[in-house]
């Protein structure tokens, strides 16, 4: 997946977005400054709920991109070469060379621990704490 605006480097490793992120990011805004938050907070300014919406949007982008950063910091422990993390519509596939299948497994659930991680100090502790891993 090409990238189409690069934010910069972290670890080594080239991050990137994909057009279609600026897609989801407005209609996650969209709807929770429109119809989200003022259905659970009644009463507040249209610029609040706009404020928050953003703030939650991005830091909903920084968490999927710390989780793919996951990804490709075990793939790289695990002596792959890691080009390129590009965040888009549905993810952010780590681009890696040379393909090999038979390390694939052994990165997610190190990836999938780290999101628990992040889910726990985000404020979801009892949630967290429910799901067994």
């Amino acid at each position: 997946m090409k990238q189409t605006l690069r934010l910069g480097r972290i670890a080594g490793i080239s991050i990137g977005v994909h057009w279609s992120v600026l897609l989801i990011m407005m209609l996650l805004v969209q709807s929770l400054a429109l119809v989200v938050l003022p259905a659970a907070e009644p009463d507040h300014p249209a610029w609040m709920y706009l404020l928050v919406a953003l703030v939650a949007t991005v830091l909903f982008l920084a968490s999927l991109l710390a989780h793919e950063l996951a990804h490709a910091l075990v793939a790289r422990h695990y002596q792959m070469r890691v080009e390129r993390v590009t965040l888009w519509l549905l993810g952010g596939p780590v681009l890696r060379t040379p393909p090999t299948q038979w390390l694939q497994p052994r990165a997610v659930p190190f990836a999938s621990h780290s999101a628990l991680a992040d889910s726990r100090r985000v404020g979801g502790r009892r949630q967290a704490r429910s799901l067994k891993v």
